[in-house]
């Protein structure tokens, strides 16, 4: 990246680390402006919306990220996040199915495709796959996916031994 580029995103990027989201904002903006053809200011703008509660802005700009550079992952991760806090499940469900679909490797789509299909759509079976598989990608975070697909077992447990009693 040139340095005329590579300055003012790093402020940007160390804007958002900061959260400070209006100064991100104002920069990532000029950037997309400047050069359109770049992907990473767009899908950061998508976060600063994100962070910022502008779910509809944010999904457009990650739109726009995967529209200029569909071989990221972390955008479709991203945009399926966004997607999820919104209550659209079946849209993240494709995000992040797209995102493993680019790179069936990339951890954090198996996390939040485990934690989708755990938590809102109730899927334990692909959850636990998802789950098991972000483990064995990010090693340093087994022993916590080792608890929740332990957690997972004791609620299907638990909810198979209620739908027997109610049917017995």
């Amino acid at each position: 990246m040139a340095p005329e580029i590579r300055r003012p995103y790093d402020r940007a990027l160390a804007a958002l680390q900061a959260g400070n989201h209006k100064e991100a904002e104002t920069v990532l903006l000029e950037l997309t402006r400047k050069y359109p053809d770049l992907s990473g200011p767009f899908a950061n703008l998508g976060i600063v919306y994100q962070r910022t509660g502008r779910s509809a802005e944010a999904v457009a700009m990650f739109k726009k990220a995967i529209a200029i550079n569909p071989e990221q992952p972390a955008y479709y991760n991203q945009l399926g996040i966004v997607h999820r806090g919104a209550g659209r499940f079946a849209e993240a469900q494709r995000a992040y199915t797209n995102a493993l679909e680019v790179d069936a490797n990339y951890p954090l789509a198996h996390l939040n495709l485990a934690i989708l299909y755990d938590l809102y759509l109730g899927e334990p079976g692909k959850a636990m796959t998802h789950y098991r598989r972000y483990g064995e990608l990010y090693p340093a975070d087994r022993q916590q996916v080792e608890k929740w697909i332990v957690d997972l077992q004791q609620r299907t447990r638990k909810t198979g031994q209620a739908q027997a009693q109610e049917a017995g």
